[in-house]
């Protein structure tokens, strides 16, 4: 049984808990093993929405366990210890939509995983920030390539190289998080978000997601081709034929993903 983390997935939506609330969810060997391994069944599982969330008052993930660190004679050393970090990949790669729900301390690493979301949904009482640089390196799981694309290269350059933490209310109004609610309400709005989702073609979201996240990567013509080509394929789904009865017998339709 995993220690650190807590899976559950029901009504197609999955919740991944960080689970170590008495070191603020930091990310240790054995959690980012755990979620590599829950990562998996994601995958496998296949749900309609993925949420990542941390258990605890304190902290969403306060970035890197700094007990397990130590420093690493060779670049080989080095690079082994950054492949171990692929969960953040992972989770940008699920084709689900994906949200992070997010209160306490969000930093270094923690926020790093956060911007691997597709959505980030903060409690009043969260703070931002990537403290790297005051500890002898820099983000490295992605925090200097995902913050630029996010919210642009001056804010996330300022965030990096002076380490200031921000409040809920600032990062929603730089854009680094798409809502802020009161911490008591954090989960419930992020269910309801998920809850929202979910009721849709899970066909169309995913492929919108495809869409948005190949389209963004490459000059315009070739995304509304990407998006053609996508959206072709959606008007031969049975959702979508689905979709069409529904309206003509004035009735909700009942998606099956296929």
């Amino acid at each position: 049984m995993p220690e650190c983390i807590e899976l559950n997935i029901e009504n197609e939506i999955a919740e991944l808990w960080l689970n170590r609330p008495n070191a603020l969810n930091a990310l240790s060997a054995q959690l980012v093993g755990e979620v590599n391994d829950a990562l998996a069944e994601v995958e496998r599982a296949r749900p309609r929405v993925f949420i990542l969330a941390g258990r605890g008052e304190r902290a969403f993930c306060a970035g890197a366990d700094i007990k397990e660190f130590k420093p690493v004679a060779t670049t080989v050393e080095a690079r082994a210890r950054h492949y171990s970090r692929n969960i953040f990949d992972r989770i940008e790669k699920l084709p689900m939509p994906t949200i992070a729900a997010v209160h306490g301390y969000t930093l270094g690493g923690g926020l790093e995983l956060a911007l691997c979301c597709d959505m980030r949904i903060a409690a009043e009482n969260a703070r931002f920030g990537f403290p790297e640089t005051g500890l002898g390196t820099f983000p490295g799981a992605g925090g200097t390539q995902r913050a630029p694309r996010l919210i642009g290269r001056s804010q996330a350059m300022w965030m990096i190289f002076t380490g200031e933490r921000l409040n809920a209310s600032d990062a929603l109004r730089m854009g680094l998080v798409n809502k802020v609610v009161s911490t008591d309400a954090l989960m419930g709005e992020v269910c309801k978000i998920a809850s929202m989702i979910s009721a849709n073609a899970p066909l169309g979201v995913q492929y919108a997601k495809e869409a948005i996240l190949r389209g963004e990567k490459v000059p315009l013509e070739e995304g509304i081709r990407i998006e053609t080509d996508l959206n072709m394929f959606m008007d031969t789904t049975d959702d979508y034929a689905e979709a069409a009865r529904a309206f003509i017998e004035k009735r909700k339709p009942v998606f099956t993903g296929r």
